[in-house]
């Protein structure tokens, strides 16, 4: 066990000892912008370093100020005394978690005879600093305010007290120049070092070019899929409470243009509910990651759609939209029967994904006869009308749902989702014409209520397979499915990691042999409460890592965010632009924003005492789980009649001209760092990684 050295410093430096100008600083107010608590989640750690270096500096830097004109002193805590040129480093300012905060007083002395006149004082990162980290303010105010002395006077013998605000955003030591101005010309200058607690490092495989939330502040948005168009855009859906519809969720789709400009925005309002069904066990999220496909020209949704309040009894809904207008080009509703709306529960349907490679039909699977059979549709790119519609029966008299689908260029479907309970991945063949046949089916024995939530597919045709795996743990786990149905590797990240924060939501591949997991994560130190958004990037021969991260806001009152990674598009540059779900929660109202950091084999590692928490790769296991062979007892047979003889299964076109509208005034487009709202409050982030 690690001996906090803050634990040692309360004992050494009583709060008595400091001087009227010290009031209200650190030692009573360490925490997390505004609050008092300064930590809310359930770990144990109270610092994670044994070091006892009070400064951290060896400079010989000559520049540290021009003592021209009046003589002026600087103290800091307890009146330690602060030359010229020196390192001051408060040592309550040792061990702040990162985004949580600690608060400094530092006093000017007039040693003169005469007043001294402040002209400024000024903050600035240093090395790999950032900005926001060191913060000038108001001595003494309870709401951090930016300080302006410019014309201030300081009589002789008196003195000027300023905080500075401290709020590491990555672990380690954290040093900033602190330049105070004054008499026109006269300055005096030092650094200052504080030290962020944990072992939490910026991502080191690229950077982050944008940062962006869309959204209503008062309202919710759960994030669906995302697809690219070819020019670097990112089109991205959502389900949304409380935009235009007070009583039940509406589906939104979206456009972001290459530069990270909001080019386009539409609702689907009518009465009642329209989303895309999300694949886990409690509505986590706005739809599947495949929810959404793309074209050259078009881009395609899938859902389902509620035609009166019980909202109960549906219609799959899939409709198509001009992918640079976001105009719409047409809108269907599927049922297994042609009654219109459906009466009954097996008349129920719901689309869960959607693929547009093939050039004349879009495929769409999901389930029908109230969750009982997948669903596999053909419809026109043209208008949308049906070419074929097919049931796929894996366990009969048990739910089988069609969560994930991907097709190749030869027309080879893989569908993938539940079966009884358990992970389920089929091969249909022949889906570009007219009589698709079973190749095989799986079942992935991977615990009660584990399905597979998305699927891409490598240039050779071989599936890789997003895992979702649930019971009383969760994991994070990705495996690679060949041709012929055998499993080539598993992978799970953190296998030891418990709780019910490790979630697997989006699989993509790229044409330079890497696949990119996405989910969400919950690693010791950082957000065990409600977790962090997880990026894995692996080798598609043999699951090899290559690098992991994760994106974090902090962990206290007013910074938490649950995030999940929901949208991973490869661009033509080899860049990652990025859909994620937003949540703010507890009492954060204004902190939407955050960085991408490594991930860790140790995240207790002490960075100060030289030891390395490593990039994650150690935590990389072979996951193996028992796949059975399905196909002989699965039946893969055409809609018309299959319930009782006379049903027919029915597409029914939909008038949008009322329906396909823009959002209302109260939904805003804003970088992260501006956004302000309600907790708590879920909004689509949007990010642009440029990879290294």
């Amino acid at each position: 066990m690690r001996t906090s050295r803050l634990a040692v410093l309360a004992l050494l430096v009583p709060l008595a000892a400091c001087p009227p100008a010290e009031k209200d600083t650190t030692p009573s107010d360490t925490g997390t912008t505004g609050d008092t608590d300064t930590d809310t989640d359930a770990d144990t750690d109270a610092d994670t370093d044994a070091d006892t270096d009070s400064d951290t500096d060896s400079d010989s830097d000559t520049d540290t100020g021009t003592p021209v004109g009046t003589p002026i002193t600087v103290t800091g805590f307890n009146s330690v005394d602060v030359p010229r040129g020196s390192d001051y480093f408060d040592l309550t300012a040792d061990g702040i978690p990162p985004f949580s905060y600690s608060r400094h007083t530092l006093t000017i002395t007039n040693d003169g005879a005469v007043d001294v006149v402040l002209d400024t004082i000024t903050a600035t990162a240093t090395g790999n600093g950032r900005e926001e980290e060191w913060t000038v303010i108001e001595y003494n105010v309870s709401t951090p305010t930016p300080l302006d002395v410019a014309g201030t006077h300081v009589a002789p013998g008196a003195s000027f007290s300023f905080d500075i605000w401290f709020v590491p955003v990555e672990s380690g030591m954290r040093v900033d120049d602190l330049h105070i101005g004054y008499d026109g010309g006269s300055s005096f200058d030092f650094t200052i070092t504080g030290r962020g607690r944990d072992a939490l490092s910026f991502f080191d495989h690229g950077a982050n070019v944008f940062e962006k939330v869309h959204g209503d502040p008062a309202a919710d948005t759960l994030s669906g899929g995302a697809v690219g168009d070819g020019t670097g855009a990112l089109i991205y859906s959502g389900n949304v409470n409380e935009w235009s519809d007070n009583f039940s969720e509406n589906l939104v789709l979206s456009r972001v243009d290459a530069s990270g400009n909001l080019t386009w925005s539409h609702e689907w309002h009518e009465a009642y509910e329209q989303l895309s069904p999300d694949p886990g066990q409690n509505a986590e999220s706005g739809g599947a990651a495949d929810s959404v496909a793309a074209d050259a020209t078009s881009v395609y949704v899938a859902g389902r759609r509620s035609q009166d309040s019980s909202n109960s009894v549906f219609q799959s809904l899939v409709f198509s939209v001009d992918a640079a207008t976001g105009a719409m080009n047409w809108a269907v509703g599927f049922s297994p029967h042609s009654t219109n709306p459906p009466a009954f529960a097996w008349q129920s349907s719901q689309a869960y994904a959607v693929d547009a490679t093939l050039s004349d039909r879009v495929i769409v699977a999901g389930t029908s006869f109230d969750n009982a059979e997948v669903m596999l549709l053909a419809l026109s790119k043209t208008d949308g009308s049906l070419l074929w519609a097919r049931q796929l029966d894996v366990a009969a008299g048990y739910n089988d749902r069609g969560h994930a689908l991907a097709v190749d260029a030869s027309g080879n479907a893989w569908i993938a989702g539940i079966t009884n309970g358990r992970g389920m991945v089929a091969r249909v063949t022949g889906v570009d014409g007219n009589a698709p046949a079973l190749g095989f089916v799986k079942k992935l024995e991977m615990g009660v209520g584990s399905n597979v939530n998305s699927i891409d597919l490598d240039t050779s045709g071989n599936a890789y397979l997003a895992l979702d795996r649930r019971g009383a743990t969760t994991q994070l786990s990705v495996a690679r499915m060949d041709t012929d149905g055998s499993v080539a590797w598993a992978k799970t990240w953190d296998d030891g990691n418990s709780g019910d924060n490790n979630n697997a939501h989006v699989v993509r591949t790229d044409d330079a042999g890497h696949v990119y997991l996405g989910g969400r994560v919950a690693v010791a130190t950082m957000d065990t409460q409600f977790g962090e958004a997880f990026l894995l990037s692996l080798q598609q021969a043999d699951g090899a890592y290559d690098w992991g991260a994760m994106y974090y806001t902090g962990k206290g009152a007013e910074e938490l965010v649950e995030d999940r990674l929901k949208g991973i598009v490869p661009d033509a540059n080899g860049d990652l632009r990025l859909l994620v779900q937003h949540y703010a929660v507890g009492l954060n109202f204004e902190h939407y924003w955050g960085y991408w950091y490594s991930l860790m084999n140790d995240p207790l590692a002490d960075l100060t005492l030289g030891e390395n928490p490593g990039d994650g790769s150690a935590l990389l296991v072979d996951y193996v789980f028992t796949v059975s062979d399905e196909t002989a007892n699965a039946d893969l047979h055409a809609v018309d009649g299959a319930y009782n003889g006379s049903n027919v299964a029915t597409v029914f076109p939909i008038d949008t001209t009322s329906i396909w509208q823009a959002p209302p005034a109260s939904v805003t487009f804003e970088d992260a760092r501006t956004r302000a709202g309600y907790a708590p409050d879920g909004e689509n982030a949007l990010f642009h990684l440029d990879l290294y």
